[in-house]
């Protein structure tokens, strides 16, 4: 899901908070933080690439009911 992200902040965004298809809205706004205040830029936009990908998949959803 997170392919390349180093931290581990990144890694735990991706496995529960948040996962496509949870109905869920996205909760990895901490570990986006925690990323940015480390200049961790290649977590940061791996974490802003899961973000945008449950978006996606929230709307999908929504579109097939």
């Amino acid at each position: 899901p997170l392919a390349g992200a180093r931290s581990q902040s990144a890694r735990g965004s991706a496995t529960g908070k948040g996962a496509p298809g949870t109905r869920r809205l996205w909760a990895g706004h901490t570990d986006l933080v925690e990323a940015l205040a480390r200049r961790d830029t290649e977590a940061a936009r791996a974490l802003v690439a899961a973000a945008n990908a449950h978006a996606l998949a929230l709307l999908e959803d929504l579109s097939d009911r």
